[in-house]
Order: C-alpha cells, then structure tokens, then sequence
C-alpha cells in the first residue's frame, strides 16, 4: 500500500515562553499544561483531516509540542514552545 504523508503544524510566531522552578516542575509539566490549553484547538483541527481520510501517524497530544530549553538559572529552566507538529497519512 502506498500513503502521501502530511505534517499538521501550529506555530506560535509570538514563541511563548516559561520559567519553571525544578521543586515545581519540568518541560514535562508544561507540555501537560499546554496539551490542556489547546487540546480543543488541535483535536478540532485534526478531527477535519480525518474526515478527509488522513490518519495520525505520530502521538496527537503532549508529545507533539516542539519545546527548546533555553538555559537555567537559581534552580529553575527556562523553556520556548516552538510549535505543535502531527505527522498524518493517506492511502494514495
């Protein structure tokens, strides 16, 4: 069988950003945090790809967001969201 493959991405121009003390959290955390923030978005959007015969290759959820760690400091990391990426697919 052969597929086209499709990459769903939600980019952020504004590149939110976060401070999480090490007693607090973790990029993990966050990731969780955000997934809560925009599950509704993301599910909506790739619930229309579905529909039109595409299907997730890659996790739909936390996993997806590109985080980078941008350095730390005094215990705590400091993190930049980047992007949300799905890798989906379709039979030809």
């Amino acid at each position: 069988m052969s597929y086209e493959y499709f990459d769903y991405i939600l980019d952020w121009p504004d590149k939110p950003t976060a401070t999480i003390g090490a007693m607090v959290g973790n990029e993990n955390t966050w990731r969780i945090d955000l997934w809560s923030q925009h599950q509704y978005r993301i599910m909506s959007d790739i619930q229309r790809y579905i529909d039109d015969g595409w299907e997730p290759v890659t996790e739909v959820g936390p996993s997806g967001f590109d985080i980078h760690y941008s350095g730390g400091f005094l215990g705590a990391h400091r993190y930049q969201l980047r992007s949300f990426c799905v890798k989906l697919r379709r039979s030809r």
